[in-house]
């Protein structure tokens, strides 16, 4: 259920293969888990797949949410009840009507789709696989990346280095090094000439170039100049950022609407961002004001009005309130 929260680290850490300037996972506690840390250029170890943050309009007809008990994924809807026992080695929350889980051990198990009977609607036999977004998933066949379609059908070869998710119509994938935007052809629309790179996300795609972070539009120019040592994907308008080890927001001009004065933050997502302050996460709105104390251990982003957070050494689920709608036993 973790998968939430440390998220946005093992994003960038899929892309750095020489330690850039982006953070690593021993940093951050924030998106998705560090369990689920994505596969080691070093090792050659694979990773498990993220909840990634993209343009994807979720909505409770195909939305279910991944818990743990007793070392086992299911998962349950947004009121909190379990639909799909716990029965997966891991697992993430469900996208586009599917969600992706592991069988098998949980370093060498292979990845397929379930639907919300929890019944495979394509095999277990990738390596590694992303959540669907934009109609096709990423996967991973034998440490090169590519990507399939809701039928199971290799769409584009695994020819890659590293991929990411397809968003308005585009995915950053690293080629010999570089990382560029192919379709859904395959062919380049924006040539690999960065570092790393997000996906598209409001007509904007934060990428790295000569240390630093900016954004693009999609005929390759940009829009904010690279002086970010993190930058974030837009999200309600409005995206994180990091200068001097503090975070905050910027607008699509590049202007701050929230200073920066937190240790870390999440995206916007339903009009809340968890963000960091003196080790503990909180919520805020988009004025900066409060909405929910900084008392988790951990937090992500609200989807479909419930956020994954940890308190108390429990996972837990809860709603815009804080109110507690799911809690693991531990």
């Amino acid at each position: 259920m973790r998968m939430f929260y440390i998220f946005t680290i093992l994003l960038v850490a899929i892309f750095s293969c020489s330690g850039g300037t982006g953070k690593n996972v021993s940093e951050i506690k924030n998106s998705s888990d560090p369990q689920y840390a994505l596969a080691n250029t070093n090792t050659g170890e694979s990773a498990a797949p993220v909840q990634q943050k993209s343009s994807v309009a979720y909505n409770s007809t195909d939305m279910l949410f991944d818990i743990e008990q007793d070392g086992k994924t299911g998962f349950i809807d947004e009121s909190g009840n379990v639909v799909i026992e716990p029965k997966f080695s891991s697992g993430g929350t469900f996208s586009e009507g599917l969600g992706v889980v592991q069988v098998g051990d949980k370093k060498t198990g292979k990845w397929g789709f379930i639907n919300i009977r929890g019944d495979f609607v394509i095999k277990p036999e990738f390596d590694y696989a992303f959540p669907f977004s934009d109609g096709l998933a990423v996967i991973e066949d034998g440490k090169k990346w590519g990507f399939i379609d809701k039928s199971g059908k290799i769409v584009i070869k695994p020819t890659y280095e590293r991929a990411l998710d397809f968003s308005e119509g585009l995915a950053p994938v690293r080629n010999n090094g570089n990382t560029g935007f192919i379709d859904k052809s395959g062919r380049f629309i924006i040539e690999p000439t960065y570092e790393m790179a997000w996906p598209f996300s409001e007509g904007l795609a934060p990428v790295l170039k000569g240390g630093h972070w900016g954004y693009i539009d999609k005929n390759d120019k940009y829009v904010i100049e690279p002086k970010f040592i993190v930058a974030l994907p837009f999200s309600d308008s409005v995206a994180m950022v990091e200068v001097t080890h503090k975070e905050g927001f910027i607008d699509k001009k590049g202007n701050y609407i929230i200073d920066l004065k937190y240790d870390q933050a999440q995206s916007f997502s339903e009009g809340l961002a968890a963000v960091e302050i003196d080790g503990y996460w909180g919520y805020i709105d988009k004025t900066g004001k409060i909405i929910l104390e900084p008392q988790y251990d951990f937090a992500g982003m609200f989807k479909n009005g419930i956020a994954a957070v940890g308190l108390n050494y429990k996972d837990r689920y809860i709603d815009k309130s804080g109110k507690i709608i799911w809690s693991s036993k531990k």
